[in-house]
């Protein structure tokens, strides 16, 4: 857990927006290894265990599943308009993108991944709610199409910031749908200078872990 991504972190308790108290028991240059997040709110505590934040007791996913690849990576940053360096999350099996993504200049923030990727700053595991603070990340690509991870995912994207999300989910209200297919969606934030329409490929071999 890189150190300076926990300010963006929040509670994921509904109540009002809050910072979280850091307690650092181990670390590795500026990483976070071993530590604790407490809100100042609710009380509520979320451990910070071989570099990875928990906000809840999520199980591992399969080892089944097909991580992304590097030509994923490629593609999903053309889907989210990486064309400046920023602060990305790819959840689920997004995550093998990290490589790839990183290596073209953005921050990623690791969400749910089966494994520990390559290429990540941060991996968090969180199954209902991101646990970012609002307006924070430039570009959230989602393998799961829970509500709760949809509406938090999009109150965390800067204003014209694009989501990727299965294609069976609902848009989260605040968000328009630039493109769709069988298997994904693109949508960005309104406001800002939110861009134009974009084409998916055809042919996809990345699976949603809804099926």
């Amino acid at each position: 857990m890189f150190i300076e991504l926990i300010d963006m972190l929040r509670c994921t308790r509904p109540h009002e927006d809050s910072w979280l108290v850091a307690t650092f028991h181990e670390m590795r240059e500026r990483d976070v290894v071993q530590g604790l997040l407490s809100c100042p709110v609710c009380t509520a505590r979320y451990p910070i265990t071989g570099g990875v934040a928990y906000f809840d007791e999520l199980s591992s996913a399969g080892d089944n599943e097909a991580d992304a690849t590097m030509d994923d990576g490629t593609r999903i940053a053309a889907y989210l308009n990486l064309v400046e360096p920023g602060v990305v999350v790819l959840g689920g099996t997004w995550a093998g993108a990290a490589a790839s993504v990183s290596g073209m200049g953005s921050t990623v923030i690791a969400l749910n991944s089966p494994r520990e990727p390559d290429g990540c700053s941060s991996h968090v595991r969180s199954s209902d709610v991101l646990p970012m603070a609002r307006e924070t990340v430039d570009g959230i690509a989602l393998d799961s199409g829970a509500p709760g991870l949809l509406e938090s995912a999009a109150h965390a994207l800067k204003a014209g910031a694009r989501l990727v999300a299965p294609a069976a989910a609902s848009v989260p209200t605040g968000l328009l749908k630039l493109a769709h297919d069988g298997r994904w969606w693109v949508a960005a934030r309104r406001g800002g200078g939110a861009s134009g329409p974009v084409q998916i490929a055809r042919g996809q071999r990345h699976k949603s872990s809804d099926g």
